[in-house]
């Protein structure tokens, strides 16, 4: 609606003081109404059009010399022209009108201005573009009138006629786009007769007619411009022409009076055909005058193209326009495309063109900024094709200076270029440490950076990323990734630390998401910006969501840099003291399954058994594996030295929820893969259906998890480290100490049973790790035939056992029936330390007898329930006297009940 307009249409200030002009001139120089034709009023109009111009001028709607049009200039002079329509004395004896009355507020305010004088003030006061929005967008009455006054004009207006062709091409292309905006059959005929007319009139279409300029080359200079203008106006009307929409200016001009708008027709394209054979008839005829000397002749003229010259322009209109006739079967009838056939061979497309082009001369057609945005978008892909341009200053500087016309893929023309640079400078290791191996120290240590390409980076391709959006922009960084270009170059801008600190010390997880903030810190150093991210996932459940909802926007970047993430953690004693370090640090470890799609649902596991957000084969699966098992066995490494228990247990911990985690994904993944079988039958000649092939293949590697985690040597090593280390004695022992060796001994008794499959190299090594190790004992139970010959070996093994392997062992010594004399020994060897922890380490080792007597007893049914009772009171009586009633009450609340026993009586009975 013109409301939605209605800016333009204010009656103010301009409106005011053209007023003043018309009135002044109307009473001082001439009365307007009695100008009934252009010839004889030359001056009088020209005076009139200066003014205007001036007036224009002084409220800067215009600039001179001309420049890019304001929008805000370009609506008011619209309004200007709307204005000066609605004051003008047109024909209603053709078609009475009422104004709408939206616009009757600017109506009789001039003086009545003939119509060709509003044309002339169109056409010398920077009012054409106006003009033709008005011809392709007003009501078809008022129009038509302006088009015939248009014809009549045109000669008057200016007498050069290849002056001319531009104002005939402005009329053309409003005519065909009349017809779409507003298609109305009967008014199209009357409009399509007046186009004719204009054509015949003033278009030099005949040899007598082309002989009336003066001079040959003149001639050979308007044939070109004619047929350049024409082949213009037919691809602008001809292409899409029912997909473009309607410009935003529409409603300024189409609802200045009440429209029939109800006669429109739902297809103009009958019209817009019989539009184009008047162009085309027209067109062909031109071609006729044609010779092999004025063909010749534009090779040397200059096209308004800085890339072609005119000859060359005309083949390449030739062969667009020739492509858009032949995509309609009538107008690919026409005789005029045989002769198009010829020009259009000799046409070289836009990339052609560039590609002849040596640099120098791309660089100053880039930078001319004479080139449509096709040629700029042409040149600049054919410079990004050259790789020389790249370590170039000149050329870097033009693709900086069109930045808005870069794209994606030419940041992805840079980084496949920076990852071959990385490539090749890597082939060659300096002193057998590669790059790869330089970069994993320090998390904020500056990468090394080609200055080669500093200039490339900071003028191109940071301000290329900035302005990209976030899905382009997760494209850009995923290919980095996978180039390897930050092993190379450094991205970090001077306060990117500050920037990253700040942004998450106030990233809020009740708020959206900043993401395009955190691309660009990624941008800078995706690694470091990951691993501050994961030290949120620790420190709360919300941000572990949130981390892996943000990770699973963007997948296989993610995939990239999370086994940094578990990296850092794992050696960090403050993170892994947090509230959720367990449970984030597990997700870590499974980071490939959970992008790829695992999810829980209702407390339920769901395997992703398909190529999901972020498939993977076995490379992928087993690097991420190794890579976190290798955390892992780094932070044993650095904890046991110190003796760090809080931070050993969580790493022992972890290792104990992976296996069970394994299992349970194996678990669900075979019941998944069950179900699929069954939804997907096999196929015809027998082989499995393509899903339930995938299915498979994700099954096989999540089972693979397990043994390959078990062969993983740097953490076998490490554990049977940690296990030595853990190993105590009557003077070390603590609880807290014991814990963590009952967890690194279940680790290392859950693989036992896979030992078999480790191979002879393997167990070798093992025996070898063995040799070098403080505490061998348990070792050589592990992986030799029993050595245990005598209670001296027995009390050397209990005395730094865990609880499992204490119980195994006392399991044993009752079998024996050589539990009482060892449990004396252990008495007396507690009774010569004399300490705290000593007393404690029995207290320890007798709940496990208790533990392992209760086994014996529910088995052994040889013996009676009071012999049972009488041999653990023989035990108990070998406990240090210091601590013997509290032994005593231990296994009384254990065993009394269970065998019937009154200790009171028994007692009493032996005082």
């Amino acid at each position: 609606m013109i409301t939605a307009e209605k800016h333009p249409l204010d009656n103010c200030q301009l409106f005011v003081q053209l007023k003043k002009i018309f009135h002044d001139n109307n009473e001082q120089a001439k009365c307007l109404k009695d100008m009934i034709y252009w010839s004889g009023n030359d001056e009088h109009i020209e005076k009139i059009c200066d003014q205007v111009t001036d007036l224009l001028e002084e409220h800067d709607l215009i600039i001179q010399p001309p420049d890019t049009m304001d929008p805000f200039a370009m609506n008011q002079l619209r309004g200007l022209l709307v204005y000066l329509v609605l004051n003008t004395a047109h024909d209603y004896f053709l078609c009475k009108s009422q104004w709408s009355a939206n616009v009757m507020h600017l109506c009789n305010q001039l003086p009545p201005i003939p119509l060709f004088l509003t044309i002339a003030i169109a056409v010398n006061c920077c009012l054409m573009e106006p003009l033709e929005e008005f011809l392709a967008c007003g009501p078809r009455w008022l129009t038509i009138q302006y088009f015939e006054a248009f014809n009549e004009a045109l000669s008057v207006i200016n007498s050069d006629c290849v002056e001319t062709l531009p104002l005939l091409s402005a009329a053309l292309r409003a005519a065909g786009r009349a017809i779409v905006n507003c298609n109305l059959p009967a008014e199209n005929k009357q409009l399509l007769r007046q186009i004719a007319c204009m054509e015949h009139r003033h278009i030099l279409d005949s040899k007598q007619r082309l002989h009336t300029l003066p001079r040959p080359s003149t001639r050979k200079i308007y044939l070109a411009k004619a047929m350049d203008h024409l082949i213009e106006v037919l691809l602008y009307t001809l292409n899409d022409p029912l997909k473009r929409e309607k410009p935003n200016c529409f409603a300024v001009y189409s609802q200045i009076t009440e429209d029939i708008s109800d006669s429109n027709s739902s297809d103009p394209m009958p019209d817009l055909r019989h539009f184009a054979q008047i162009l085309l008839d027209v067109l062909q005829r031109i071609f006729q005058l044609v010779s092999v000397d004025t063909y010749m002749y534009w090779h040397e003229m200059k096209s308004k193209s800085a890339l072609y010259n005119c000859q060359e322009l005309i083949c390449r209109q030739t062969a667009e326009l020739l492509k858009v006739l032949q995509s309609d079967k009538l107008l690919g009838e026409h005789p005029v495309c045989k002769q198009m056939q010829s020009f259009a061979d000799a046409a070289k497309t836009l990339e052609q063109r560039v590609a002849e082009m040596r640099m120098g001369e791309l660089l100053v057609f880039l930078d001319s900024g004479m080139a449509t945005d096709e040629e700029l978008l042409a040149g600049l892909d054919n410079l990004f094709s050259r790789f020389i341009a790249f370590g170039n200053d000149e050329c870097v500087e033009t693709m900086a200076n069109h930045l808005i016309m870069l794209t994606k893929k030419h940041a992805q023309i840079i980084l496949s270029f920076l990852g071959q640079v990385v490539e090749s400078e890597m082939v060659v290791e300096d002193e057998g440490i590669s790059v790869t191996e330089v970069n994993q120290g320090d998390d904020e240590d500056e990468t090394s950076s080609n200055d080669d390409y500093e200039e490339l980076l900071s003028l191109v391709l940071r301000p290329l990323f900035m302005q990209l959006n976030v899905e382009d922009k997760m494209e850009v960084l995923l290919l980095r990734d996978e180039q390897n270009v930050t092993q190379g170059f450094n991205f970090k801008a001077p306060d990117h630390r500050e920037r990253r600190i700040r942004f998450f010390n106030q990233l809020d997880y009740n708020k959206r998401f900043p993401i395009t903030k955190f691309l660009v810190l990624c941008f800078e150093n995706a690694r470091q910006t990951w691993i501050d991210f994961s030290h949120l996932g620790v420190t709360h459940t919300r941000f572990s969501k949130l981390f892996w909802h943000i990770a699973q926007s963007c997948p296989k970047h993610a995939a990239f840099h999370i086994s940094a993430c578990a990296d850092n953690i794992l050696v960090n004693e403050q993170l892994l003291q947090k509230p959720y370090a367990l449970q984030f640090t597990l997700y870590l470890y499974g980071h490939r399954q959970i992008l790829n799609g695992l999810y829980t649902s209702a407390r339920q596991l769901c395997v992703s058994l398909k190529d999901g957000r972020c498939p993977y084969g076995e490379d992928e699966l087993r690097q991420a594996q190794n890579r976190f098992l290798d955390a892992c066995a780094y932070g044993l490494a650095k904890f046991i030295e110190p003796m760090n228990l809080p931070s050993l247990q969580l790493i022992l911990k972890l290792l104990k929820q992976i296996s069970l985690g394994e299992s349970n994904l194996i678990t669900r993944g075979t019941a998944e893969l069950n179900a699929l079988e069954k939804e997907h039958p096999k196929l015809e000649n027998g082989d499995d259906a393509p899903a339930v092939k995938v299915a498979k293949h994700y099954t096989y590697l999540n089972a693979s998890l397990p043994e390959w985690r078990l062969k993983h040597w740097k953490l076998i090593s490490h554990v049977m480290k940690t296990i030595d280390a853990l190993r105590w004695d009557l003077a070390t022992f603590e609880d807290f100490r014991v814990d963590n060796l009952e967890l690194a001994v279940w680790y290392w008794q859950d693989g036992l049973s896979h030992l078999t499959f480790l191979g002879t190299e393997c167990r070798q090594r093992i025996l070898n790790q063995v040799n070098s190790l403080k505490h061998k004992g348990f070792w050589l139970i592990y992986l030799k035939e029993d050595t245990l010959k005598d209670t001296r070996s027995f009390l050397k093994l209990l005395t730094q056992s865990s609880a499992q392997e204490a119980n195994d062992l006392f399991n044993k010594l009752l079998k024996k029936r050589a539990d009482c004399a060892v449990m004396g020994d252990l008495s007396d060897a507690v009774v010569k330390v004399n300490s705290e922890s000593a007393f404690m380490a029995f207290r320890f080792l007798f709940r496990e007898y208790l533990i392992a007597f209760r086994s014996h007893a529910k088995h052994n049914k040889t013996i009676t329930k009071r012999q049972h009772w009488d041999h653990l009171m023989a035990v108990v009586a070998k406990a240090p006297f210091s601590i013997r009633n509290e032994i005593m009450k231990l296994a009384s609340k254990a065993f009394a009940v269970r065998f019937g026993i009154n200790i009171q009586e028994q007692q009493a009975a032996k005082c």
